[in-house]
């Protein structure tokens, strides 16, 4: 299942975005949050179908940032495509997203957001304040906030900070 806003002011977000650019590499996408289960707290990786609805429209929409879209796996074991087209409606009748095929997601990251710098941790999963340093493309360094690790074992996009840096 995959969402992205419309307009310039509309979409949804959470974890994974566009990684790398579009200078000769490919851009990779990951999902933010999974239809998995029935869980019920947004804040969780792992969500039933109405808190991913709940989640979906609580988020920011600008389809000029990494953050106005998302990819959502969903677990076939759960969740069946009723569940899908359930949340597609929602959001359909909320206005603002548009459900598209992966190769559409694909294009529509490439062409609104072009290349963007991306940040490694430099040590991933070492540990919070003083072990939770990153590095960016763009030549910027820093650290997640003194509760958090980076935890990412790939490159993530400068500024997704919950994609590198999670509280442990």
């Amino acid at each position: 299942m995959w969402f992205n806003a419309t307009g310039t002011t509309a979409s949804s977000s959470g974890k994974g975005a566009k990684q790398g650019g579009t200078s000769g590499k490919a851009a990779v996408l990951s999902g933010r949050r999974s239809l998995w289960g029935n869980g019920t707290d947004t804040s969780s990786p792992m969500l039933g179908v109405d808190a991913m609805i709940e989640l979906l429209l609580s988020m920011p929409k600008n389809s000029s940032s990494p953050g106005g879209y998302s990819l959502i796996p969903v677990m076939a074991w759960t969740h069946s495509y009723a569940d899908v087209v359930t949340i597609a409606d929602a959001l359909a009748s909320a206005g603002g997203f548009d459900v598209v095929l992966p190769s559409e997601l694909a294009r529509r990251v490439n062409e609104n957001l072009g290349e963007l710098p991306t940040c490694t941790c430099s040590t991933p999963n070492a540990g919070t304040a003083g072990q939770n340093k990153y590095t960016c493309t763009d030549g910027a360094e820093g650290f997640c906030s003194a509760e958090d690790t980076c935890y990412a074992a790939l490159p993530f996009v400068k500024g997704d900070w919950k994609s590198g840096c999670r509280e442990e």
